[in-house]
């Protein structure tokens, strides 16, 4: 199948004159490892779909052939990749309300405790706690629509999270193992295993570490390289989403204090072999345990009564 292509027909004879049906199966090739046409020095469409379709007839008549293809997510992945970019794009919008709440109050002068700011965003006591405020009427104004958004969207953020939970049920015994770890709650597991999606796909730890984008930066030249931040240009949520949870998972035990780095290559490591995690704390792991499938019961039966 030439990607080049939008339609093509294709009618392949076995060795006893028999067609081959090739519409059970769609088959997309890795350019870096099919050697036939890497190592090829016509690199036309021509050539390059005939080759092609002589080694998906040589692979589906006589197995003698490997097809080395692109990975394909699950559904299960896709869809949880799709809902995360909606929690993201969420988590933005939240940023940016409070941000501009915080703008308008420098802009009149007024300095509040953490405290005081936590309770301002609360549908609770942020109206009377903004009549207190001495400000301008515009931006009372424009912190009480600031206000109205973000409850709003807070309000969908906990929708939306629920929804993540209930479609990662099939990755439930993958979720329940990596929350072991101290930090990690199920929202957590299920991005990290949304963005690698097959852990045993990366031959080495470095390959997964450079597909979340968790290798330094390293610049050679003349002989000498030097090492900078973490490469940003790749997939983000694992490295988004963990960040918020590092203080935790950085105390979870002595060794990920010394490499907190390191607790990505720790639930790749776990995924592979089975294992629980090593300085596991029974009480806080319940307890994860214990909403986790409250949720997932709830849902249930929410999908029931609908």
């Amino acid at each position: 199948m030439d990607r080049h292509k939008k339609f093509s027909t294709i009618s392949v004879l076995n060795r006893e004159a028999e067609e081959v049906q090739f519409l059970s199966a769609c088959y997309v090739l890795d350019p870096n490892k099919f050697r036939i046409i890497k190592d090829s020095w016509k690199k036309t469409d021509k050539y390059d779909a005939r080759n092609m379709v002589k080694a998906l007839w040589v692979h589906l008549v006589s197995g003698e052939f490997g097809i080395p293809c692109v990975y394909k997510p699950s559904a299960t992945t896709r869809e949880l990749r799709k809902l995360f970019s909606q929690y993201e794009l969420l988590n933005r919008q939240i940023r940016m309300l409070k941000n501009n709440i915080q703008a308008l109050l420098a802009e009149n002068g007024i300095v509040i405790s953490n405290k005081e700011g936590a309770h301002l965003l609360t549908p609770q006591q942020g109206p009377l706690l903004l009549k207190q405020l001495d400000i301008s009427p515009a931006s009372r104004i424009g912190i009480e629509v600031c206000l109205e958004l973000l409850w709003a969207v807070l309000e969908k953020k906990e929708q939306l999270h629920r929804e993540i939970l209930r479609v990662g049920e099939p990755l439930q015994q993958e979720v329940k193992q990596l929350i072991t770890i101290k930090g990690i709650t199920p929202l957590t597991a299920l991005a990290f295993l949304a963005d690698v999606g097959d852990v045993r796909r990366f031959k080495s730890l470095r390959k997964m570490n450079a597909y979340l984008g968790l290798v330094p930066r390293v610049k050679a030249s003349g002989g000498k390289s030097k090492s900078g931040h973490i490469n940003r240009e790749s997939r983000e949520l694992t490295r988004t989403i963990l960040s918020q949870s590092i203080y935790h998972v950085s105390n979870s035990s002595p060794y990920l204090r010394k490499f907190y780095c390191e607790v990505c290559s720790i639930m790749r490591r776990m995924l592979m072999t089975g294992e629980e995690f090593r300085w596991v704390e029974h009480r806080l792991f319940e307890r994860k345990l214990k909403e986790y499938e409250k949720v997932l019961v709830e849902m249930r039966e929410e999908r029931k009564s609908a």
